[in-house]
């Protein structure tokens, strides 16, 4: 009686845990799931985005090259104000001519050129669409590190539903074989359909 009760203990804790751990982790299960739809099919959704070309001049202070760091960091945060640029940016290149500074971010990315004598920038701007915003979430690419974190986070708590799921079915003696022997069939099925197409 009493080896019950830690054991009952036990299967009430991993079920309380697969419950709330799947409803935190459904709005990351829809959202990995319709991005992974999206990115499979990327074709259906090409051509959706918007590029303009920009130009204008710069004040002479923010571009001289003798004004050091400290003039890079205000001639960048001029440019997002002035443009309304978005995206994390690059590290700025020179070749003594001109500056160069990519800004990019999910579904988007903008390339800035400006020559170190007059001041006279260029500013090539794209923007993909929301589809390709999410893709790129998905992804990781061109985001920033608290949503790298967002994604460790929900891959964590999607492996653990899926594992308190699989502990929880032990414990239902009446469909414990058949429950097991259909995710094992699951696994295999994706296995060997990934080493079919090889």
């Amino acid at each position: 009686m009493s080896s019950q009760k830690p054991r009952r203990k036990l299967s009430w804790w991993v079920r309380w845990l697969h419950t709330y751990v799947s409803l935190i982790g459904f709005g990351a299960l829809i959202f990995f799931s319709v991005t992974g739809l999206t990115l499979n099919h990327a074709e259906w959704f090409e051509g959706i985005e918007t590029t303009t070309e920009r130009a204008g001049s710069a004040p002479a202070e923010l571009v001289n090259s003798s004004a050091g760091p400290a003039a890079g960091i205000a001639l960048l945060a001029w440019l997002r104000a002035e443009e309304q640029l978005d995206g994390h940016a690059g590290r700025p290149e020179t070749d003594g001519a001109e500056i160069r500074v990519s800004l990019q971010g999910a579904g988007y990315v903008a390339d800035v050129t400006i020559n170190q004598e007059s001041g006279e920038y260029a500013v090539f701007e794209t923007r993909r669409g929301l589809i390709a915003i999410i893709n790129d979430l998905h992804k990781g690419r061109h985001t920033s590190g608290a949503w790298s974190l967002v994604i460790d986070l929900s891959a964590i708590v999607l492996v653990l539903c899926g594992a308190t799921g699989i502990w929880l079915l032990w414990f239902l003696k009446k469909i414990r074989i058949k429950g097991l022997v259909t995710a094992a069939a699951g696994s295999v099925v994706l296995i060997v359909l990934y080493l079919g197409w090889q």
